[in-house]
């Protein structure tokens, strides 16, 4: 693969015949992968390069960032015109996004083939996910002592993505959040558990590019305003700034309201810091 600039991210399946590669002759489509995420209609496969010229193979076995110390390792290889295969061997392999910049290695990265496949067809997946396996859930019990749901702590604290035009944003905090969660597989619907009003920005009717100022004294959060994440306010091509609202913190709902199959985070300190499921009816815990 030519390692221009690649996000791989959950859920990405490898095999060896059609692994990550990316023909060196074609510089529309190099262009094209010089973006924050690639775009999968121009990933050729292995068969875009000449395995026949690589001479240096790293084997990789699953384990913490197993593939992400690969890539590191290829990377001196790369800067020195090395083309570099990184086989995979069968597992599952849970890492989080990383990036492949040929510009940012230096060298002759930018124009030097590097294929990630698996070392048998179909053995292999990437999963962006974390496990939290049954025994690690703490149980939530009501003042009867009944069960309503499991609890885990939860330190990412990814707060609210506000995102899109002023004009299109979504008008509920719950449409805001970015957290996926599966039972044995299967999805759970995310529910508002840190309850949040949240204000939209007032279009100026002179200017439907522009917006208003908030009221005098409006403010934003303290809590979700000092994350890294998100930005509430950015440049936009449409007009000079946009605003994204305000969220006012509301209060935490009861566990005990949460419908069978759902989950919620807790990400406020004073909530916690966890992230809360109550199983569908019927599962096996």
């Amino acid at each position: 693969m030519k390692p221009h600039h690649l996000i791989l991210a959950a859920l990405l399946a490898v095999s060896s015949a059609q692994g990550f590669a990316q023909s060196v002759a074609t510089d529309a489509r190099s262009r094209s992968l010089n973006k924050p995420t690639a775009d999968a209609s121009v990933v050729t496969g292995a068969a875009g390069v000449d395995e026949a010229a690589i001479t240096r193979i790293i084997r990789v076995t699953p384990g913490p960032q197993a593939l992400t110390e690969a890539i590191k390792a290829a990377e001196q290889h790369l800067r020195a015109g090395t083309p570099v295969k990184i086989e995979l061997a069968p597992g599952v392999y849970r890492e989080g996004e990383f990036i492949i910049d040929g510009n940012q290695i230096g060298g002759a990265a930018f124009e030097t083939p590097l294929v990630i496949a698996a070392e048998k067809p179909g053995t292999v997946t990437l999963d962006g996910s974390d496990v939290f396996p049954a025994a690690s859930w703490k149980p939530i019990r009501d003042a009867a002592g009944k069960i309503v749901g499991y609890e885990h702590p939860w330190t990412l604290n990814w707060g609210f993505w506000p995102t899109g035009n002023k004009n299109y944003n979504p008008k509920s905090p719950y449409e805001h959040r970015r957290e996926v969660a599966r039972l044995n597989g299967e999805p759970l619907r995310q529910v508002m558990l840190e309850r949040y009003s949240y204000t939209l920005p007032i279009t100026d009717p002179k200017n439907h590019e522009n917006t208003l100022p908030f009221p005098k004294g409006t403010k934003q959060d303290p809590f979700l305003a000092g994350l890294t994440l998100p930005t509430f306010v950015t440049r936009n091509v449409l007009s000079l700034v946009d605003t994204y609202g305000v969220y006012t913190y509301l209060g935490l709902a009861d566990v005990a309201s949460m419908p069978p199959g759902s989950f919620g985070i807790a990400e406020r300190p004073e909530n916690g810091d966890r992230i809360v499921i109550v199983p569908p009816a019927g599962a096996d815990w």
